[in-house]
Formats: structure tokens, C-alpha cells, sequence
């Protein structure tokens, strides 16, 4: 790993707000990101001098200074982000796609000082379309088309071929990861927030119309990127439906909706489908965690008026994180952060254990969302990361915790998978009843994104199980697998050959095509 000989001792970089609560400092987090990458590139690491010059040779000069000041969070400048890229040889949206993700996720963020647009005429215009012809775009060239058609703010294409374009997107989005997932997402966001966003919410109506729809939270996030009012109806509406999957990203829909916005106020709107949601989810499912937490992110008024109103008790929570010297969520957190720093030759890094703590423990869907995305967009992080929540999946002594590590372990998808979870997937483990049915689906989803095979028994034995049906689907359709069609034609289970001809449909995309 490189160094930084040649320049000041790098200075250490944290966010000091409280964990449980109030604004998080976006600004060091995209700092991290830089100088993370920077450090960790392997062969083409550089100090921070060796970029300026690198950067220079670009046709981007940067003093030593402008550099640090990037690096620290003082100034964000999505330029420099994309000519980081360059440097170090990673595929283009890699850091750019997480960081402006990140930035409009919270309101509050940082002005982007350039964000290096590029000039939108003819050319450049037919440049981006052309690779979305040939239906082998990568995530890159979906994000370069979609920031050329919002240039300015204007319209430049007939509604049905964009409807056509952001449908197949879309569900690329859908069996995409890493890289590939973040820059579909953003590509697909910018359109949201430009004068396409009508055409990005009736694609997300369209995919919840269909009664076999398996993947639903990111359609709903994007849907989340901007307010509106038939936004937030929409929302609502999924709170009530009879699919839990589905009533989930109504949930993540308004949480996204909250925190881009700024508003939770904008949670009056839905009150009166939250109490009639809650009092139709039975205590102890996943729906009842879900509702829970969205009556948790409304403003102390709202919540205690609609708290007296509810017929059952919120699910438990872990107590918000204030003080780290006591927290031992934090304590853990660190020894884990630790040994991944040690494994890569890197200083400890305050930041890197606040991310993981938002991922694996953190009660704040957004935060955990966009921080797992800043680590995913590390290259070098993700393989010891995702083996550390893994461990704490297994081994950690709280059950919530243990549950939530799990659930969020996919957002550290990458094309290896780590041993302990593999194991989760052995045939002999998977035949225990006494195993953890989360644990399998948490490496299913994991493993749906590497080469790792998975026995048919395993796949068909958790395709008998209600709660490790949907992974084992999911598995099979991120993967394009034959089963898919075996399933869907001999399956006794309607549903199941319902979900089969959904996956079928989303696309056939190689998997790994779509990590680009």
C-alpha cells in the first residue's frame, strides 16, 4: 500500500456527531472515500503529492493544499472525484456514483464546487446513447447517458423511447451489483429528479402492478429521491398491501423521501395508513419491525399521537448510540474495523468503524444504505468487510443485531464470497434445523453475485422453506439459472412458477456484466 512520505502526516478523519442521532458530517465521509482509495489501489497507489501531479497531467492542477482540503471533506468537488477514478484505474462511477448518492440523500450536504459536466451537443449526445443500443451498457455508460439527457434541465427525447430506456434500466437495476448497481441507481435517480421523474415513477408503479414482483426496495428508493405529492400517496398505498416485501418499501420509500427532503413533516400524509397498516400486521413479523420503524421517524408530536393510536407495542430497539467510550456496539465495531485496517496496511480509521456501525448495527435505513455504499465502493474493503458483519451475524450476542447484520450483509456484495458464509451454504449445514434460516438467506443474496456454486439440493430445499423462499428465487433469477425454468413449469406452487416467469422477464443479462 502506498504511503504519503512525500507530504504532511495525513490527519485523521472522523465524524464526530452522534451516532444514534442528528446530522451526520458528509462532507469528511466523501474526504474518506478519496483518500481511502487512494491508499488502498494496490499498484497504482500514490501518495497525496503523487496525485496533484497525476491529477496535473490530467489537465486538473490542484495545490497541495486544494488536495488536502478535498481529502478532509473541506471542499467536495465532483471533478477531482471522477479524475480520482482515472488515476487509479477504477471503472468510472466507482466513487463518483456513492458520493453523489450520499449527497443527495441528505439535504444538508455540501455544494458540488464543479461537478465537471460535460457539454451537451449532437455528438456528445449520440456518444452516450449509442452503447445503451447494443444492450450491453455497463453502469458507467447508463450514468454518462443519463446525466447528457438532464443537462439543463430539458427534454430531449419522446416519452415512449425514454419509457423504453428507463424500463430496461430498471430492471438491469434489479439484478445489478456493486459498482454496476450504484451507477444504474444514480442513472436512474438523476432522471427522478429531472424533468423525467414522472416517467421514473410510472416504471415503479408498473413493477409493483405485477403480482409476482420479487425485488422492490431499490425501485423504491429511487422513487424516494424526490418529493412530490403522488410520491408519498404511492407510498402510503404500499404500506397496505398484502405482500410484505411490497409494504417494506413503502417504508424505505418514505424514509428516503424524509431524508432527501429534509421534512419529516411530510409523514402527516400517511398517518391514517400507518395505524390501519399496523393494526393489520401481526406482532413479531418483519411488517410489524417495518411499521415500527417509520412511526420511530416521525416528530415527537406525530409520534406520540400516533403511538397512542396503535393497538399493539413498537418492536424493540437498540438504544441510540451517544457516548463510544461506553458503547460496547462501538467498542465491537472497532476491534472489527481494526482488523480489517491491519489486513490491508492501513492506520486505524475512526471513519471506517462509524460506517461499519451505521451497516451493521445502526437503526437509519439511509445511513446504512449510503454508507455501505461508500465501503462498497472500495475495491480493497469489501471481501474483509463483508467477512467481518458476517461474523457478527453469526456470533454477535444480541439477537436485533445478529438479525440486522444479516440483512444488510448484501450491500457488501462483491465477486468472492467469504468462507463463513459459504459454510452457511454447505450442504450438510443447510440440512440443520437448528441453523439460522437468516443466515442463508443472507448467503444466498451474498452469493448471487460470484461464481460460487450452490448444490440444487440446498436451493430447492430453501425453496420449500416460507422464509428462505424469496432468496432462493432471487439466487436463481440474479443468476439467470435453468432452474428458473424448471421451476416455473413443474412447481406445484402458483406463486413459485409466478416468481419464476417475473425473474424470467427482468432480463437475461450476464451476472457479471452487470457488476460493471
Amino acid at each position: 500500500m502506498a504511503s504519503n512520505r512525500r507530504g504532511a502526516p495525513l490527519k485523521t478523519l472522523d465524524d464526530p456527531s452522534a451516532p444514534g442521532e442528528g446530522r451526520i458530517d458528509v462532507g469528511v465521509r466523501i474526504g474518506w472515500a478519496l483518500r481511502m482509495a487512494r491508499l488502498t489501489a494496490g499498484p497504482q497507489a500514490v501518495s497525496q503529492i503523487g496525485m496533484v501531479r497525476r491529477l496535473e497531467q490530467l489537465g486538473l492542477p490542484m495545490s497541495s493544499t486544494t488536495a488536502h482540503r478535498v481529502e478532509t471533506g473541506a471542499r467536495r468537488v465532483g471533478a477531482v472525484v471522477d479524475a480520482y477514478e482515472q488515476v487509479l484505474e477504477l471503472a468510472p462511477g466507482t466513487l463518483r456514483a456513492p458520493v453523489d448518492i450520499l449527497c443527495r440523500t441528505f439535504s444538508y450536504s455540501p455544494e458540488d464546487r464543479d461537478p465537471g459536466t460535460e457539454p451537451v451537443d449532437l455528438a456528445h449526445m449520440e456518444s452516450a446513447l449509442h452503447p445503451l443500443t447494443t444492450g450491453k451498457a455497463t453502469g458507467g455508460e447508463w450514468l454518462r447517458w443519463a446525466r447528457a439527457s438532464v443537462a439543463g434541465g430539458g427534454l430531449g427525447m419522446p416519452r415512449a423511447h425514454m419509457e423504453e430506456l428507463v424500463g430496461r434500466c430498471l430492471r438491469e437495476l434489479l439484478r445489478s451489483w456493486g459498482t454496476g448497481y450504484h451507477t444504474r441507481y444514480e442513472a436512474l435517480a438523476l432522471l427522478r429528479c429531472g424533468p423525467y421523474a414522472e416517467v421514473v415513477l410510472a416504471a415503479a408503479r408498473d413493477l409493483v402492478e405485477h403480482p409476482h414482483v420479487q425485488q422492490l426496495a431499490d425501485v423504491a428508493s429511487l422513487v424516494g429521491e424526490l418529493r412530490t405529492p403522488d410520491a408519498v400517496a404511492w407510498a402510503g398505498q404500499l404500506l397496505e398491501d398484502e405482500r410484505d416485501h411490497v409494504a417494506s418499501g413503502g417504508v424505505v420509500c418514505l424514509e428516503n423521501l424524509v431524508s432527501t427532503s429534509g421534512d419529516p413533516g411530510l409523514l402527516a400524509a400517511v398517518e391514517e395508513p400507518v395505524v390501519r397498516a399496523f393494526a393489520a400486521a401481526e406482532e413479531g413479523t418483519d411488517r410489524w419491525r417495518w411499521l415500527t420503524h417509520l412511526v420511530r421517524l416521525m416528530p415527537r408530536a406525530q409520534h406520540a399521537r400516533v403511538r397512542a393510536r396503535l393497538d399493539k407495542p413498537l418492536a424493540p430497539a437498540l438504544a441510540p448510540s451517544t457516548d463510544r467510550r461506553s458503547d460496547e456496539h462501538w467498542r465491537r465495531c472497532e476491534v472489527l474495523a481494526r482488523r480489517v485496517t491491519d489486513s490491508l496496511g492501513v492506520e486505524p480509521q475512526p471513519l471506517l468503524t462509524r460506517l461499519l456501525l451505521e451497516l451493521a448495527v445502526g437503526p437509519f435505513e439511509t445511513r446504512a444504505v449510503t454508507s455501505g455504499m461508500l465501503l462498497r465502493g472500495q475495491p480493497a474493503l469489501v471481501a474483509p468487510l463483508a467477512a467481518v458483519v458476517a461474523e457478527m451475524g453469526e456470533e454477535h450476542p444480541e439477537p436485533l443485531v445478529r438479525a440486522r447484520a444479516l440483512r444488510r450483509l448484501v450491500m457488501l456484495e462483491g465477486d468472492v464470497l467469504p468462507p463463513r458464509v459459504a459454510g452457511w451454504l454447505a450442504a450438510d449445514t443447510a440440512a440443520d434445523t437448528d441453523t439460522d434460516p437468516r443466515r442463508q438467506v443472507a448467503a444466498l443474496r451474498l452469493a448471487a453475485s460470484t461464481t460460487h456454486e450452490v448444490a440444487r439440493t440446498v436451493l430447492e430445499r430453501a425453496l420449500e422453506q416460507p422464509g428462505t423462499r424469496r432468496a432462493a428465487l432471487l439466487f436463481a433469477g440474479q443468476r439467470g439459472s435453468p432452474l428458473l425454468g424448471v421451476w416455473g413449469a413443474q412447481h406445484a406452487d402458483p406463486g413459485v412458477r409466478g416468481a419464476c416467469r417475473w425473474w424470467q422477464e427482468v432480463g437475461s443479462v450476464a451476472v457479471a456484466d452487470l457488476g460493471r
